[in-house]
């Protein structure tokens, strides 16, 4: 009973975790003005873009190359603009430590690892659909992952609450605390299960 009891709790904690990995993607869906004007270098980087219902989209980029991390987000609505240099970006950069470099990489690599194909539903299955939101999209490698409006107390949600932190501490130009570092390697380690 005790051993039955174990197994069904061990199963239960890997269906969780399984739910509350990002949705594997590509990054297809995004249009080469977005690409150019909030990712670029977008081969040589890794990060999280983020793309709301009714704000305008924003990037987080970490280039491991040259340790730094860049935020961007458009101050216009760019749907339509045919010319990158015509939507005006704020733009933030700041350059990180070894350690934070490190631990960032770690993280997006746990991230795109565990990416997992959507499922469909089953039938009779009750399917919740929403129309405002934001979706968040996190790459590395020309791999990717998404998720859209995460619940509190999930895993994606305090992943794309560390981001928008990271993110306030990029434009503040305020160097990375050690909370952060210590929740990016609390989150790899959730992500790694």
């Amino acid at each position: 009973m005790r051993k039955t009891v174990l197994i069904a709790a061990m199963l239960l904690t890997t269906a969780f975790a399984l739910a509350q990995q990002l949705e594997r993607c590509t990054l297809d869906g995004f249009s080469q003005t977005v690409k150019n004007v909030l990712i670029p270098g977008y081969d040589k980087a890794c990060g999280m873009v983020s793309s709301p219902s009714f704000d305008y989209m924003s990037s987080i980029m970490l280039y491991p190359e040259k340790r730094e991390l860049v935020y961007r987000k458009a101050k216009d609505n760019y749907t339509g603009q045919l010319a990158e240099d015509q939507i005006p970006v704020e733009t933030s950069t700041m350059v990180i430590t070894d350690k934070q470099n490190s631990a960032l990489t770690a993280l997006f690599d746990a991230l795109i690892a565990s990416s997992r194909e959507k499922e469909e539903p089953k039938p009779g299955e009750f399917v919740s659909v929403g129309l405002d939101g934001e979706t968040y999209h996190f790459f590395k490698d020309g791999k990717a992952g998404k998720c859209w409006s995460p619940g509190e107390g999930d895993n994606r949600a305090k992943l794309v609450f560390l981001f928008r932190e990271i993110s306030r501490y990029v434009r503040n130009h305020r160097p990375l605390s050690d909370e952060l570092i210590e929740q990016v390697q609390d989150l790899t380690k959730k992500f790694s299960m």
